[in-house]
């Protein structure tokens, strides 16, 4: 237990002022020449001899063997009050003023102060610490006075924090001294706070190869998403241009659950033309004279390629001549690049119905004055197709007898048409004439006639508009 030394100096000084009371007392009764027993002479006070440590103080009472044994209100002074400081022996005497002013002195006694020891002489001072998940500390960073203490002296856990598990843990600080004295400090508080995301995980990543337009995420270059916490979100530290063909290097951030992040190294992202991805496939076609055809609709898998892709042939086909093309199918992708089909055929034909079709022609014959229909002249006309017309491009004279060629133009549904020439006989049927002229008429008649049925589809002259 430590001493107060002022206190002990202020009550040296009222012992000395009483002591100085007591004497002039007793002087004065002595010259008054009363003679009375004093307590001094009725007591007997016993000394003994004391041990302490450096640095702790005692009173002079403490010395007294007997003290319980005198009156109360007795005071006790050292006549040499030893160095409770520094140690050492020393011999002192206790000077003893009784209640009734009377004084004494004991007989010398020995104080032996003993060295102290250094846990006796400090005191560690200690405050609680917050620290991160896994940051492990040493105990003497919980020691704030630690400049005070001696050199040389060691700190330890009395019970060590689990620094990889969050929590809060209570533990002392045992110090050891120079002189191998040791002490332990005050409880004190460590708090290990949870771990943040960004120490506990790592995100790692690979390169990927795409194609124009093909965009990726920045998730799907993260190798070990299904390790890390749900709900983690990915981007691009770089945006690759997935419009431009071209190798880009990105790292992937992951921001973490609890706000934490996480950037990765750089990966690599090719993006590639569509023409190294897609093939475009055609098949050969044919088509009618003047029809021209589109170059997506040879194409057989237009679904499969990228939308906006265009498509043309890689030569020039005149569409109004009947030709077969060896050509093939350019495909332009949406990122300009371009690619080329198999080889096909482009076959051209003239389908118009007056090609198509072979009107079979007959000769006509009809009366004077009686006019002969065109149609009447086409034998296999009921093959033609419907609404197929028939009509005279010069028109016979039927007001005079006699056999003259013609030509019919036949005209098709679908406007095309074709000129024949034919034979249309006129004929005037002669009253009654001598049997000479009779026989005559009738010969020419027969000629005529014979003429006429000669005339057929084989020998009519044709002309196509």
């Amino acid at each position: 237990m430590l001493f107060n030394q002022k206190t002990e100096e202020k009550k040296m000084k009222t012992f000395s002022k009483l002591a100085v009371l007591s004497a002039s007392a007793c002087l004065l009764s002595l010259s008054a020449g009363q003679v009375q027993a004093s307590q001094a002479d009725e007591y007997s006070p016993e000394v003994k001899k004391v041990r302490v440590q450096e640095g702790n103080y005692l009173i002079a009472r403490d010395l007294v063997k007997n003290a319980s044994k005198l009156p109360e209100n007795t005071i006790y002074g050292f006549v040499h009050e030893p160095n409770f400081l520094k140690a050492g022996t020393y011999r002192t005497r206790i000077r003893i003023l009784y209640p009734d002013d009377s004084t004494e002195e004991t007989r010398k006694a020995k104080v032996h102060v003993k060295s102290a020891s250094d846990a006796q002489r400090y005191q560690p001072v200690v405050t609680g610490r917050t620290i991160a998940f896994g940051k492990a500390f040493k105990s003497k960073r919980l020691v704030t006075n630690k400049k005070q203490l001696p050199k040389k002296t060691s700190y330890r856990f009395t019970a060590i924090p689990n620094f990889k598990k969050a929590g809060t843990y209570w533990t002392r600080v045992k110090v050891t001294y120079p002189d191998k004295s040791k002490e332990e400090s005050a409880w004190v508080k460590v708090v290990v706070l949870r771990q943040k995301d960004s120490d506990k995980y790592q995100v790692h990543v690979k390169g990927k190869t795409t194609y124009y337009g093909k965009k990726l995420t920045a998730k799907s270059l993260v190798t070990n998403a299904k390790k890390l916490p749900k709900k983690t979100k990915y981007y691009f530290t770089m945006t690759p241009n997935f419009y431009y063909a071209g190798t880009y290097y990105s790292a992937v951030k992951a921001v973490y659950p609890d706000g934490t992040a996480d950037v990765s190294r750089l990966a690599k992202v090719v993006v590639k033309s569509l023409e190294s991805h897609y093939q475009v496939k055609a098949v050969s076609k044919t088509t009618s004279l003047g029809r021209a055809i589109n170059p997506k609709n040879v194409v057989t898998n237009v679904k499969s390629l990228p939308k906006g892709t265009t498509f043309a042939f890689d030569r020039t086909i005149h569409w109004n001549k009947t030709s077969k093309k060896r050509v093939k199918v350019i495909a332009i992708y949406p990122d300009q690049s371009r690619d080329l089909s198999n080889y096909i055929t482009v076959t051209i034909k003239d389908n118009r119905q007056a090609v198509r079709y072979k009107p079979v022609l007959i000769s006509g014959q009809t009366r004077l004055n009686v006019v002969l229909p065109a149609k009447s002249l086409v034998k296999n006309l009921s093959a033609l197709p419907k609404r197929t017309q028939v009509s005279y491009v010069t028109s016979p004279n039927f007001n005079q007898a006699g056999s003259c060629q013609v030509k019919i133009k036949i005209t098709y549904p679908d406007k095309s048409s074709k000129t024949y020439g034919v034979i249309v006989t006129v004929i005037d049927p002669a009253p009654s004439q001598p049997s000479g002229e009779s026989s005559s008429s009738a010969s020419s008649q027969s000629a005529a006639a014979s003429q006429s049925s000669a005339v057929s589809s084989s020998s009519a002259a044709q002309s196509s508009n």
